[in-house]
């Protein structure tokens, strides 16, 4: 019996680190405080994957405009930080580097192994997420019962004085066990499984049948989550996200990158830049965002760009600092203000922070911003690539998976993410990249997907070399 255990252990080793490790920063997906530990060890798992030899010099200096951004992402928002947790942040701040480095090799070892182990650790990440939510689904089914947002939308509770609306949260399974969460912090990891169910497009079931089980299950799991909520927003992103990927499927691209994708990124890198110049100007000026008719009109359109309205209102009125690396989190300036709640707590009242572009500013200054932004455009080249190549015959299904997967955080991130999801915490603030495992399994999924091959920078430029 000892000797089959050993022998299931040194055959399987990599699957098993594979679940603990997507297990581990399912669990740091909400946790600030163990986040950046449970992250670091996401360094671990990478020295024991890492071979030497495997990378070149030439290799890590050819992907340093890949990764420089998502490294920017890491080491930027230590002063945030330490302006909310003191010292103690500058050693989490450590553990946070070590993991998305840590998160990046493993991507980038694991899609360099056999294609039957990658399907492996891919079942085995895809079960470990699949565990956690199961876990939080079975806890807000049995405290709220299904549908709870839809049939009791304006039924609130009390809890030391203080009113919660039902409709607007859950229950998450976390490091500190099952909690009460906003719906949108519920709904994260649901929708990356439901999203990553783009990828069967791909995948042919034929001598599959069991890894094509496994993700059509877990998918199937983030849908019925999202529609057992219901999470009406998520669901109609998830349908307009399926309508793209059946066309990335078997709509036939051209072999060599379109003019129009090179314009499409060009457009959307000019608008993060010319967003930038107008936060710039507006730090220099120190004019008011809404005190200005114009600019009121412009920015003022409700939730999607009510982050970045606060997030320029403060900048006006912290200057260039505020601009160069971030800004305090707690202060009376700009819109960033705080009240009392029962007697001595503080909490942002005007900040809703559900934009990853805005707060990633907020936390690093400018360059966070545009790393962000950078991240997005990424994305979407990554998704483009790997379906162009699957259709001709150059790509795996595997990296079809990981784009979609990346894809998926990047929008949900830019559109629902909650920098203060638990609902009886109203001072634990979640930073989208700091110790926050979603960020972390997107730097892994970064790191596998990158194409092995010499790409024009986001469809601009030669491709020199094809994929193998």
């Amino acid at each position: 019996m000892i000797e089959k255990a050993k022998a299931f252990l040194l055959s399987y080793w990599k699957e098993i680190l594979s679940f603990l490790s997507f297990f581990l920063l399912g669990l740091a997906f909400s946790s600030p405080t163990f986040g950046p530990v449970l992250v670091a060890l996401e360094g671990a798992f990478a020295l024991l994957l890492y071979k030497k030899g495997t990378l070149s010099k030439k290799e890590v200096a050819r992907h340093l405009y890949w990764f420089l951004p998502l490294l920017l992402l890491a080491v930027l928002p230590v002063i945030f930080q330490v302006k909310i947790s003191g010292v103690l942040a500058v050693f989490l701040w450590i553990f946070n580097i070590i993991g998305i480095l840590g998160a990046v090799l493993v991507g980038v070892m694991a899609a360099r192994e056999d294609p039957l182990r990658r399907e492996r650790m891919i079942a085995a990440g895809a079960l470990a997420l699949a565990l956690l939510v199961l876990v939080s689904f079975i806890a807000t089914l049995g405290l709220y019962g299904p549908l709870h947002a839809a049939l009791y939308p304006d039924e609130v509770y009390y809890w030391e004085g203080m009113a919660f609306h039902v409709a607007d949260e859950a229950s998450l399974f976390t490091t500190s066990g099952i909690v009460t969460v906003s719906a949108t912090e519920y709904s994260f990891i649901p929708f990356l499984l439901a999203a990553s169910g783009i990828s069967l497009l791909f995948l042919d079931p034929r001598g599959r049948r069991l890894l094509f089980a496994i993700l059509l299950s877990c998918s199937f799991l983030g849908f019925l989550v999202l529609a057992l909520l219901p999470n009406v927003l998520a669901l109609i992103i998830l349908l307009a996200f399926y309508l793209a990927g059946i066309a990335l499927r078997f709509i036939p691209w051209a072999e060599k990158t379109p003019r129009w994708m090179g314009v499409l990124m060009f457009v959307l890198l000019s608008l993060a830049l010319a967003f930038s110049l107008l936060i710039l100007f507006l730090a220099f000026t120190g004019t008011d965002v809404y005190g200005s008719g114009f600019l009121r009109k412009l920015l003022d359109n409700q939730r999607f760009m009510e982050p970045v309205n606060r997030s320029i209102q403060a900048v006006s009125s912290s200057g260039i600092l505020g601009f160069l690396f971030g800004l305090d989190p707690f202060t009376s300036s700009g819109g960033l203000t705080f009240s009392t709640w029962n007697g001595g707590y503080t909490y942002w009242n005007e900040v809703p922070l559900t934009n990853l572009q805005a707060s990633s500013f907020q936390e690093g200054g400018i360059l966070a911003f545009l790393s962000s932004a950078w991240l997005f455009l990424v994305a979407i080249a990554l998704c483009y690539w790997a379906a162009r190549d699957h259709r001709s015959g150059k790509g795996a299904w595997d990296r079809a998976l990981v784009s979609i997967f990346a894809m998926a955080w990047v929008l949900y991130a830019s559109l629902q993410m909650d920098a203060f999801p638990f609902v009886r915490q109203p001072t634990a603030y979640l930073s989208p990249t700091f110790g926050n495992g979603g960020f972390a399994l997107f730097a892994l999924s970064f790191g596998y997907a990158a194409p092995p091959f010499e790409r024009g920078l986001l469809g601009f430029g030669k491709e020199r070399e094809a994929l193998s």
